[in-house]
């Protein structure tokens, strides 16, 4: 007697009919009520309290202090972080995090770049000085 057959004799009894899920080995699910080796099951859970951002930095005085540095990306600093502060007023606190790194990023390039710029006007500095006073002698 085939497994179709049995099925449908056990039908005809009155029992439940025995699935064989398609793509499963045979003998995995032995019938109605067995459970299959590994079960994963995942629910959604509603969301409990209310989730706090912490507002994000704008970088406004840094910003300020950066056009000292280099004065192209001071400006772009002190740009981004107006927009920081705006979104933040309006509520919109994925675009104020997204502005207030912009302001970060321009301002740490504000400094990198001035502070290089100063390193290499005090070296030229020296090296000229060294020069001068040893070809007084």
């Amino acid at each position: 007697m085939s497994d179709h057959q049995k099925q449908d004799a056990a039908n005809d009894q009155g029992a439940p009919p025995q699935y064989q899920p398609q793509g499963e080995p045979a003998g995995l699910y032995q019938g109605y009520g067995a459970q299959p080796a590994n079960v994963v099951v995942t629910q959604p859970s509603p969301a409990k309290g209310i989730i706090v951002r912490s507002r994000p930095p704008d970088y406004l005085i840094p910003s300020i202090l950066s056009c000292l540095c280099f004065w192209p990306t001071g400006v772009a600093a002190i740009f981004f972080s107006l927009q920081a502060s705006k979104y933040v007023t309006a509520g919109n606190f994925i675009e104020a995090e997204q502005a207030s790194r912009s302001a970060k990023i321009f301002m740490i390039v504000s400094f990198v770049v001035g502070g290089i710029g100063v390193g290499l006007v005090i070296i030229v500095k020296v090296a000229t000085a060294a020069a001068l006073s040893g070809s007084h002698h």
